[in-house]
């Protein structure tokens, strides 16, 4: 069946599943794995077809049309065109859009510009919806925020940092229960 030229649609629709049922863990962010690498397509192929299904509006496409962007995969990178793609796809409630697109403005990926404020809101959709490492840094930056506040807030942020941490670990995440349970035993929180 594999000699047999499928359709460019049916290609599309075959990697949109492929996405969405997690082949070689690429819709859950295995370990450095993406969503194009879900299937063995070549990168220009891939890429048109992502761009064709995102035209269409679906936003797990646009997801993997924005990894492929960013990354410069099968054309030149464009971080922002790739980082709106994120977000159209974390406004569709795709978590590992909310994840990137925070990453990018927090870290700077790819030399994007830094927006530490902007980039948290995105951690927080994408930890709300289950994303354990966007928890853990949402956890830290409430952390971060607590060192640098007075008594009054201080509390109430290692408070919210606490939480974030123990919502990292429930979703597995190591880091966060480490931190959790530090949180937990410090008589200051």
């Amino acid at each position: 069946l594999s000699a047999i030229p499928a359709p460019r649609f049916l290609r599309g629709v075959l990697l949109v599943l492929a996405i969405v049922l997690g082949a070689n863990g690429a819709a859950s962010g295995i370990a450095g794995q993406s969503a194009p690498d879900a299937v063995d397509v070549p990168d220009e192929v891939r890429r048109t077809d992502y761009l064709l299904a995102c035209n269409r509006r679906d936003p797990v496409a646009c997801y993997g049309l924005a990894v492929m962007l960013e990354q410069g995969r099968g054309g030149p990178a464009e971080l922002d065109r790739a980082h709106a793609l994120y977000a159209s796809a974390c406004a569709r409630d795709v978590i590992e859009g909310c994840f990137h697109a925070g990453a990018m403005l927090v870290e700077g990926r790819g030399g994007f510009p830094i927006d530490t404020e902007r980039g948290l809101g995105f951690y927080r959709k994408a930890c709300d919806g289950g994303h354990a490492e966007a928890c853990f840094f949402v956890a830290a930056s409430h952390m971060d925020r607590a060192a640098a506040s007075g008594p009054e807030q201080a509390l109430a942020e290692r408070g919210l940092g606490r939480r974030a941490f123990m919502r990292a670990c429930d979703l597995g995440d190591a880091k966060g229960c480490f931190n959790a349970g530090v949180a937990l035993s410090d008589p200051a929180n």
